[in-house]
This record gives C-alpha cells, structure tokens and sequence, in this order.
C-alpha cells in the first residue's frame, strides 16, 4: 500500500513543481521557439530525459514485480507487466513528437510568410526613393532642381505662402503656405504623399514590430521632407496621414527650428515629436 501513495506523492509533488516553474512550458517553447533558432540542444535534452524516464520506469517495474511475485517472477510475466507499462509512455512520446513536427513546421510556414512580407517592405522602400529621384523642379534661367533637393525648394516655397498670407491665426497661415505649393506641385506631390502613406499603412497591417520598421523608414526622409509633410499634415486631405504620424513619430527627426513659428509644434499631438 505504502508504494501507491508513494508514487501518488511523487506525482503530485511533480505537477505542483511545474505549476510553480513552468518546466515543461519552458522545454516547449525551447523547442518551438530556440532563442538562437536552434533546438538541437533542446532535442538532445529532450532525448535524454525520455531515456531517463524509460530506464527508471523499467526500473520500478521490476522492482514492483519481483516484490509482488517473490521467487516467483519469471521473464514472460515480467515482458508482459514491462510491456504494460512501457508501450502507453512510447506511444505518448511519439504522439508529442508528432505535436511538435507539426508546430514546427507552422512556425516554419509563417517565417517563410514574414520573410516575403519584409521583402516587399524593402521593395515598396525602393519604389519610395525612386518616386522621391523622379521628382525635378524646373525654374526660369535657373538650374532643373532633381530628388531630395526639390523638398529644400518646397519647403521655401511653403514658407513664402506662409509670410505673404494675410491671416491672422498661425494655423490658417500654415495652411495657406502649404496651398501655395500645392497650386503648383500637386502632381508630383500628390503621388508622393499616397505613396508614403501606403507604405506606412502596409507595416501598421502587416507587422507586429512596427516601430523597427517605421525607424528604417524615418532614417530616409530628409528635414526638409519632414517640413514639407508637417505642414501637409495640416490639411483635411491628410487627416490619416496626420494620425500616422501621430502615431509613429514620424516627425522625431524634425528640428523644432525648421518649424516657421514655435506654436506650430502644438498642431501636433507630442506623440508625433517624440516616440513612446
């Protein structure tokens, strides 16, 4: 009687063991999901506490069988309790292996899955620089303006908007300045805008560690980029726009200098400046 409570005992102090320390969650997901992407080591261990648990389990049943039966034990009783004992455990084993190939190869599937997914990041990134090298701005008798340099052009062309404008209230000025260039960029800024707004849509839709990409993207816009989608931020056109930015910090990089007057930065929620 006292080996029924015995093992009864160690069972149950056991499963209070795990509950405390979650052991075998841990052995799980050190072989679902390795730190170093590696379960070998994980694999291994496992292995070796199956053989532990076998030898120790044909262990106990000898012992239990021999004191059950005294001089009495022979090797077709003893095959017989082995067996009884032994084959619901390897059968257990095999039905845990089978659960984990399958969640492997799950994991494997959405790697694969996340693995496109950050390749077209990077191609909507290039298509993104190459919409921004398209760009030219043609003056009167003066040098064709080409890429990055047409924002230094545009955020010039906001600020005189800005001073000719006969408003009274900051906001409304802002908004005339970005009007003036509107008037005559449109087109191209247009598709940029879109273009942006998509690909910040795209890592919102399709990534769980957004700001590592948004921080990638942040380090390709230029100040004067950022000035020119500040005060675009402004219009009713880019009120999703505004909220990803909002949102994303896209403005981290802006220098509050670059703004045209210091209570402009309060048309933003500080969550655009400064990422949480």
């Amino acid at each position: 009687m006292w080996q029924t409570w015995a093992y009864a005992g160690a069972v149950v102090v056991l499963l209070l063991v795990n509950w405390r320390y979650q052991l075998l969650r841990r052995g799980f997901d050190s072989i679902v999901r390795p730190k170093n992407r590696d379960s070998t080591t994980s694999l291994y261990w496992l292995f070796v506490a199956g053989l532990i648990v076998l030898v120790a389990v044909l262990g106990l049943a000898l012992y239990l069988e021999a004191w059950r039966s005294g001089n009495d034990l022979t090797l077709g009783t003893f095959g017989d309790f082995v067996g009884g004992v032994v084959n619901p455990v390897l059968t257990f084993l095999t039905f845990m292996g089978l659960l984990i190939t399958i969640l492997l190869q799950q994991k494997g599937l959405a790697d694969a899955k996340n693995g496109a997914k950050e390749a077209t990041f990077f191609e909507m990134l290039n298509l993104h620089n190459s919409i921004v090298n398209a760009m030219d701005v043609h003056r009167k008798d003066r040098e064709v303006m080409h890429g990055r340099d047409c924002f230094r052009y545009f955020a010039k062309q906001i600020k005189e908007g800005y001073d000719n404008s006969l408003n009274p209230t900051e906001r409304q000025k802002a908004l005339d300045g970005h009007e003036a260039l509107w008037t005559d960029f449109s087109g191209d800024l247009a598709h940029y805008y879109r273009y942006l707004y998509n690909l910040i849509r795209f890592i919102d839709e399709n990534f769980d560690d957004r700001m590592r990409y948004i921080r990638i993207l942040r380090a390709l816009i230029s100040n004067d980029e950022l000035v020119v989608l500040f005060y675009n931020g402004l219009t009713d056109r880019a009120d999703k726009f505004k909220a990803y930015m909002e949102r994303f910090a896209l403005l981290d990089n802006l220098p509050p200098n670059r703004l045209f007057h210091p209570t402009h930065q309060t048309f933003y929620a500080p969550g655009a400046f400064h990422e949480a």
